[in-house]
């Protein structure tokens, strides 16, 4: 066709080929248009020519600047090929599929919502008309080099046979596109289909991801109508709640529950983020894990005290009444946790725990729990309900959802925590609203280092909507490689930027109070002891009782142990007045003078350091709230500066420590955050 004269229009360049027609540039009377021929053989069979001509008409109405104009129309034979052309305004720049695939990671929210606005204004004059698109995708959005939307081929799709395209070998590229009413071929379509499709493309926008691809056309049909999308923030955490609903709401499967109007979703695309008060979440927690034996120090500290939370394992709350008794009294002023031990109940070891044996949940017979009982979903909600009534029933104030260890997410058990949560959180939710959930993520620190594992966990986890999630991951400690440090961190801040929850660190040590400035709501941890989880304490029962206690040192950001036989502490509190002389630049006491230290009838070697690390504890979480939270992670870092220094010269003057090249590596990773 190039060179002829077709209508006064002369046929300048081939523009492209598209599933079906040819689209030229033309000219006439020195101005320049785009024609689009279309075969007469991929019309409707059944079209006669006065209801094309009308569709036609109806398209050359819309007048909007956001979409390409129809001039006029004509019928044109070529090479024994009988065509339909239309004259359009020619359009300079480039498609939304260009530009999407020259874009190596996803688009800014703000631009994907500047784009998808002024999408959405010129579908609003293609509607006004009367029209449905029914073909929107990016190949038909065209960016001006000005920087203006234009929508193309509006309404084209009415007239065309898809099944003749089909028959000629022509892929068809619309189906990721096409909504789930399209897919089943319902008629009349609304303009709620088209939003459907501007849904996807602001997914793939904020994603880089067309939804359901790849699949073949069967399967796409299929996802469309059945499947519901993965939450985009499952693959861009960054994209923001409101901006996540309003997606979600775009692509619902039935077109009733989707928007109405394009001015409604352009309002809720470009409302202003209401400024959050200060919530609870900028105050950074320390909730202290009590085991036995501590009745005394807990009793001892909440006289005069208050802390901000508690977390007291369930199995000893039969056992230890009066600990039990205390905590409860003051949990209508903290958050208080009860582990719901469901994690040692699937080895059979748990049977030599009395307080085990004793859950109303435990097995009865002489097996543990097993991963097929959870597949009866009667089993699996009534196990639900004795765990949520018993912590209810005992006093808590945050009720902790049952949850398993799990190797990895191919791990039965894995599955069994996804589906038990959130049957937790439905339970808790139609009971006992007044009641915040917390989810709980138990494995190893490994597995997280495995981006599609990582991936999963974060999408899975993330789709539960619960108010805290505790993350017991063996093994962080202070020596834990950094790879598994950065992951931990990650998983986590993903998890909460998804579904914004409250992380809190489970059984970490002193070093880990850096977590509280990059994010993490509280951690927790013994009173000098279980500062690190382990598998091994879920399969092999200690009596904790006799967990040796360790010493607190703020200023080393280090407990040291303390026992009958080792002299360290002494050896450390020895070197004071060297160290103040050899660290001028520093401030420090190591001679302790909190009330836990000074209070009489305590141990030396067992209670009163469990009350002196909860005093510290106490006073340096009250100093990091006093701090602002873009200033908190500076303020840690030199205390981590400081306490590196102190353990070099320690180790200098010959004090058996370990190597502090650990404070390096934690405030390496630290500062990624």
């Amino acid at each position: 066709m190039l060179g002829k004269t077709i209508g006064g229009y002369k046929i300048e360049k081939f523009l492209g080929h598209g599933q079906f027609g040819e689209v030229y540039e033309a000219s006439k009377n020195g101005e320049g248009f785009a024609i689009k021929f279309i075969r007469k053989d991929f019309l409707q069979k059944d079209l006669e020519q006065k209801v094309l001509e009308r569709e036609i008409s109806a398209l050359k109405k819309v007048s909007s600047p956001y979409s390409v104009k129809y001039f006029e129309h004509g019928d044109h034979s070529e090479n024994f090929i009988n065509y339909t052309y239309i004259v359009m305004e020619l359009v300079k720049g480039e498609t939304l599929r260009i530009i999407f695939q020259n874009s190596p990671t996803p688009f800014d929210e703000k631009k994907a919502i500047s784009i998808v606005s002024e999408i959405l204004k010129g579908l609003k004059s293609i509607h006004q008309a009367g029209i449905i698109h029914r073909d929107l995708k990016p190949e038909n959005i065209k960016i001006t080099p000005d920087s203006k939307i234009k929508i193309l081929d509006y309404g084209l799709s009415k007239i065309i046979d898809y099944s003749s395209i089909t028959q000629t070998g022509q892929p068809i590229g619309t189906f990721y596109y096409m909504s789930p009413e399209q897919a089943k071929g319902e008629k009349p379509l609304h303009n709620t289909s088209d939003f459907y499709s501007v849904g996807v493309m602001l997914y793939e926008a904020l994603t880089s991801q067309i939804l359901f691809y790849p699949s073949n056309s069967a399967e796409i049909i299929y996802k469309t109508i059945n499947v519901k999308p993965p939450y985009p923030s499952s693959i861009n955490p960054k994209i923001s709640n409101s901006t996540e609903n309003i997606i979600l709401r775009l692509l619902e499967k039935e077109a009733y529950k989707r928007y109405k109007d394009a001015d409604e979703i352009i309002t809720e695309l470009n409302k202003k983020p209401t400024k959050k008060k200060i919530l609870s979440d900028s105050k950074v927690n320390f909730y202290p894990r009590f085991i036995q034996n501590d009745t005394e120090v807990a009793n001892n500290y909440l006289a005069s005290n208050k802390i901000d939370g508690a977390d007291f394992p369930i199995n000893l709350h039969s056992t230890y009444k009066k600990l039990a008794k205390i905590l409860i009294a003051n949990a209508g002023s903290m958050d208080f946790f009860a582990d719901p031990s469901t994690n040692r109940l699937t080895y059979s070891s748990f049977r030599k725990t009395q307080g085990l044996k004793a859950l109303s949940y435990a097995p009865t017979g002489y097996d543990p729990l097993d991963v097929e009982s959870f597949s009866d979903l009667g089993f699996l909600k009534n196990f639900v309900e004795q765990v949520v009534e018993l912590q209810v029933g005992n006093g808590c104030s945050v009720i902790t959802a049952p949850f398993f260890y799990f190797d990895s997410t191919n791990d039965d058990w894995y599955g069994v925590n996804i589906k038990i949560l959130r049957e937790s959180i439905s339970y808790v939710g139609s009971k006992y609203k007044q009641y915040p959930i917390s989810a709980s993520i138990c494995t190893n620190a490994e597995l997280l280092c495995r981006k599609k594992e990582r991936e999963k966990i974060i999408n899975d986890f993330g789709n539960c909507t619960f108010d805290f999630l505790q993350l017991y991951i063996d093994k962080i400690c202070e020596t834990t490689v950094d790879a598994q440090i950065y992951n931990y961190i990650l998983t986590a801040l993903s998890i909460k930027n998804f579904n914004k929850t409250k992380l809190i660190g489970c059984r970490l040590p002193p070093v880990a109070l850096g977590l509280l400035t990059i994010g993490f709501h509280a951690i927790t941890s013994g009173l000098g002891v279980l500062e690190t989880f382990d598998k091994g304490v879920i399969t092999k029962e200690e009596d904790m009782a006799r967990m040796p206690t360790r010493f607190y040192f703020p200023d080393l950001l280090k407990n040291i142990p303390l026992t009958s036989k080792s002299k360290v502490q002494q050896d450390i509190l020895a070197q004071e007045d060297f160290l103040k002389k050899s660290l001028p630049d520093f401030e420090f006491d190591l001679k302790c003078g909190c009330p836990g230290c000074g209070s009489n009838g305590f141990s030396e070697n067992f209670q009163k350091p469990r009350l002196h690390f909860l005093y510290c504890r106490s006073t340096e979480i009250k100093e990091m709230n006093k701090i602002s939270n873009k200033d908190r992670k500076d303020y840690f870092f030199e205390r981590m500066k400081k306490a590196y220094a102190i353990q070099l010269k320690l180790i200098e003057a010959g004090i058996k420590l370990d190597s502090p090249q650990y404070l390096k590596t934690w405030k390496d990773i630290l500062k990624q955050f």
